[in-house]
């Protein structure tokens, strides 16, 4: 621990130049918010890389994403307030929507900041060093994203009920005619994630299932983080929000790959999507091997105990 800590701490340095409130948030992003921890990676030591602060780096199933303020792979197209939205609420409509790692960061920490230390933050984020990396955003089409199936649907549970049956129905029979399983995409959408998700993508707001529609995470260029949520599910920023199940045991790799196709075009606006299962089957044993071969992380905490050390891993 203390060679660790000879090579790695501090693990970031104070800035020169930065405004009152500037330096407030970088007290908060660096110190009691830690977020470096989750989206700046890792030398060989299992330092944090200065060189690419806060440029994204995988957390064992999940992949935190670059949030420096670069236009194309980081959130250098959000405004202070969006961040400020999104560390309140983990949401963003048509962009963002906080999940695993990141809503336990929301839920039990973010959303109770005060206005003015989450403006700080979103200050200290806007002028941090922007960094271009390999898996940029494909901006969105707004002419692409799909429009309610009614006016009514998203916050009617009946009508959207009624609409599932219908189109289960329709699956079931075509189906039995032909003698095969459907792998058709829009029908394994219908049945495994309309429920939640709304046949729209939309949802059901007041019942806090996410709409998907614009995410970012389905837009990336790179869909394993897309295929890590479909496969090992995910879990929202507030305890009242429904967890979403993983289907690995459930759906083949042609059957995530096919949902994945059809969610990234669909709802993402992509012109676009040929992830295929061979795709699905390397994001598996990727997040397989990284949850395995995690290493732990040590941090030790001096107490104001005399010659008291307390070791938590």
């Amino acid at each position: 621990m203390l060679a660790w800590n000879v090579i790695n701490a501090p693990s970031t340095e104070n800035r020169s130049g930065l405004t009152q409130t500037q330096q407030r948030g970088e007290y908060l992003v660096n110190n009691l918010e830690h977020c470096g921890t989750c989206h700046t990676p890792r030398n060989l030591t299992q330092g944090l890389d200065k060189d690419r602060y806060l440029s994204g780096a995988p957390l064992g199933k999940w992949f935190a994403p670059n949030i420096t303020p670069d236009n194309d792979t980081g959130i250098g197209r959000w405004s202070e307030m969006d961040i400020v939205t999104y560390l309140r609420t983990g949401t963003l409509d048509k962009r963002a929507y906080a999940g695993g790692p990141m809503a336990e960061a929301v839920a039990h920490s973010t959303r109770y900041l005060t206005d003015e230390d989450l403006i700080a933050m979103a200050d200290y984020l806007k002028v941090v060093p922007a960094i271009k990396t390999d898996d940029y955003l494909i901006p969105v089409n707004v002419s692409r994203l799909p429009q309610p199936v009614s006016n009514s649907i998203i916050y009617d549970l009946l009508e959207q009920k009624d609409y599932l049956a219908h189109a289960k129905t329709n699956i079931a029979n075509s189906s039995n005619n032909s003698g095969l399983n459907s792998n058709s995409p829009k029908d394994l959408y219908l049945i495994h994630c309309a429920s939640c998700h709304g046949v729209d993508g939309y949802a059901q707001p007041d019942a806090r299932y996410a709409s998907i529609v614009g995410l970012s995470s389905i837009r990336r260029v790179k869909p394993d983080a897309l295929i890590g949520v479909i496969t090992f599910g995910a879990k929202g920023a507030f305890n009242t929000a429904p967890k979403m199940p993983g289907f690995s045991e459930d759906l083949s790799p042609i059957q995530i790959a096919n949902i994945t196709n059809y969610v990234r075009v669909k709802f993402g606006g992509l012109p676009s999507s040929d992830v295929s299962a061979a795709d699905v089957t390397r994001v598996i044993k990727e997040k397989k091997l990284a949850i395995k071969n995690k290493p732990k992380l040590v941090f030790s905490i001096i107490t104001q105990r005399p010659s008291t050390i307390r070791i938590l891993t």
